[in-house]
């Protein structure tokens, strides 16, 4: 019974962590190699760039595993500030999920856009599970290729920096502003990206076109094989995100558009 139970708990866990959208995901991360010192000193711009989104602008998910439906998550552009002569974008997003109506977990992060690069700067993210809290922050550096992590739990705090080879991405802002125009691409091409911890590629697998009673839809479908078969469906007018598919276990987390 007491194994049943962990495994409930474990389960309930892994599934927010996926259904976050890559919220606090480990399994968007991979190495890139690029021009470290251009990527700053472009950064550095007073001109003001066109906003990605509309302010406030909004868009939810509903989480469903194994066809029931766990939980939703909510994406909002809170606006754009201007800190040492850099123009930052910022980006929420936060989920709910819960299992059996016992098992119970939300969290909500910030996201510090450079606004010329789309590249992170900081993010802040908060934590609630199992009567447990959990408060980190993530400084991204990418002049020196690193990011400096700090999480604050109930028993204490943890601090560590990560060397990371630049350009560094954030799974959520590299989710919602896809830096590659697709369109072009041809298939079965292979992208890597760098985000803090384990690697992984994504691959242009379709382009396709698909027709209800009312409208037309056309997608790119993006898919990673390591460490999980993650599909993604990205709308080829904006490359937001309708559809994430992620296996686990003995089931399938899908995170839809509503």
């Amino acid at each position: 019974m007491k194994i049943l139970k962990k495994r409930i708990v474990r389960g309930a866990l892994i599934i927010f962590i996926l259904a976050a959208l890559f919220l606090i995901s480990r399994y968007f991360f991979l190495s890139f190699t690029g021009e470290t010192e251009i990527i700053e000193e472009a950064a550095v711009d007073l001109q003001e760039p066109p906003l990605p989104f509309e302010i406030d602008e909004n868009f939810q998910y509903q989480i469903r595993f194994n066809g029931i439906r766990v939980g939703k998550i909510e994406f909002t552009y809170l606006g754009r500030e201007k800190v040492d002569n850099r123009w930052q974008d910022i980006i929420e997003i936060s989920g709910k999920a819960s299992i059996l109506g016992i098992i119970r977990a939300e969290g909500q992060e910030h996201v510090y856009l450079d606004a010329k690069t789309y590249l992170p700067l900081r993010a802040e993210r908060r934590l609630r599970y199992l009567r447990r809290k959990e408060l980190s922050s993530e400084e991204y550096s990418q002049k020196e290729g690193a990011v400096k992590i700090i999480r604050q739990r109930n028993k204490g705090s943890s601090e560590k920096i990560l060397n990371v080879e630049p350009p560094i991405y954030n799974p959520v802002s590299l989710c919602f502003l896809f830096p590659i125009d697709l369109e072009s691409e041809l298939l079965e091409t292979v992208y890597e990206f760098n985000l803090p911890g384990r690697q992984i590629s994504l691959k242009l697998t379709d382009k396709i076109r698909i027709h209800d009673q009312e409208t037309r839809k056309d997608f790119f479908i993006l898919e990673s094989s390591q460490p999980r078969q993650v599909k993604v469906w990205l709308t080829r007018d904006r490359k937001i995100p309708e559809r994430v598919e992620i296996p686990f276990f003995f089931g399938r987390v899908v995170i839809s558009r509503i």
